[in-house]
């Protein structure tokens, strides 16, 4: 199973969001959240279902 990566995407000129990915093409998963802090401990053992997805 491919890991998660993190990034920041700049959204104009104030705003840059946190982004989790994992996978690419039709089996991607992106994971768009509003507070760094809940995303710092995301992992494949979190129970999202990310097993289930490819």
């Amino acid at each position: 199973m491919d890991r998660i990566q993190h990034k920041f995407v700049k959204v104009g000129d104030a705003l840059n969001l946190h982004v989790a990915e994992i996978g690419s093409g039709e089996n991607a998963v992106v994971f768009l959240y509003g507070f760094e802090r809940k995303t710092n401990g995301i992992s494949e053992e979190d129970g999202l279902g990310l097993d289930k997805c490819f």
